[in-house]
């Protein structure tokens, strides 16, 4: 069983997946990947691993040792910290700070591949990772982050947190090719959310969010502000918004 706060994915004997009414689009099919085809998180949520957790590190998305040759990029950490490899630096496997938020809303090929397979019994396995590869929807060895004309659009370009090297909110640009630009968002408006919807505001330099202590609100994302007002951009302080009267 693979489970948070969001939801919970069996997998084994009889596989099923049961999902909060409340959870993001995106975490059900992140569920399905560990019911379907037994993925495990290639997030890192430990710091040491110990031994009776042996059976999440399972040789496919999330192996000892870098052996995804071709198939993957061998990133490090995967489960835990410093130790394993997973196939790719971005995929739906991939939680945010072990959030409801996803690095990306594809699978891996290697993961797609290992999905196909509880499919098509009959491909081998080169056969299915072409066909991820060459023909599905997915994170391809080599690329960094998941470019959409949709997703994460504010100004400057396709963003998010797959491209900051921080973790905040605004500062990477991910490429119409899926790699990562640190500078396209140089001086444009940043968010990190803390805990308990809580944010802190700066701007970015070089894939970070340099936070600024009185900034309140952010006119680039809108939040923070009650309603009836709305953020300055000058001050980055909440004041009155007449067209909303």
């Amino acid at each position: 069983m693979k489970g948070n706060n969001k939801g919970y994915a069996l997998f084994g004997t009889s596989n099923a997946v049961f999902m909060h009414a409340y959870t993001s689009p995106k975490h059900p099919v992140h569920e399905t990947g560990h019911a379907l085809a037994a993925l495990v998180d290639e997030y890192v949520v430990l710091d040491s691993f110990p031994s009776f957790l042996n059976f999440l590190v399972t040789g496919k998305n999330c192996r000892g040792s870098p052996s995804f040759g071709k198939y993957g990029d061998n990133v490090p950490g995967c489960t835990v910290k410093n130790k394993n490899y997973r196939p790719s630096k971005v995929s739906i496997m991939v939680s945010i700070m072990n959030s409801d938020k996803f690095s990306a809303s594809q699978f891996n090929t290697i993961s797609c591949a290992y999905i196909l397979r509880t499919i098509e019994h009959t491909k081998s396995f080169e056969n299915l990772f072409n066909e991820c590869h060459d023909n599905l929807d997915t994170i391809i060895p080599g690329q960094e982050c998941e470019y959409s004309d949709n997703f994460n659009s504010y100004p400057g370009g396709s963003i998010g947190t797959s491209c900051s090297k921080d973790n905040s909110f605004g500062c990477g640009t991910c490429s119409s090719i899926g790699e990562c630009d640190y500078t396209a968002n140089n001086g444009n408006e940043c968010v990190f959310e803390g805990d308990a919807g809580t944010y802190s505001y700066g701007f970015c330099l070089d894939g970070t969010c340099n936070l600024q202590p009185d900034w309140v609100c952010s006119d680039r994302f809108g939040y923070s502000c009650p309603r009836n007002e709305k953020c300055d951009e000058t001050t980055h302080k909440c004041v009155p918004d007449s067209s909303s009267n």
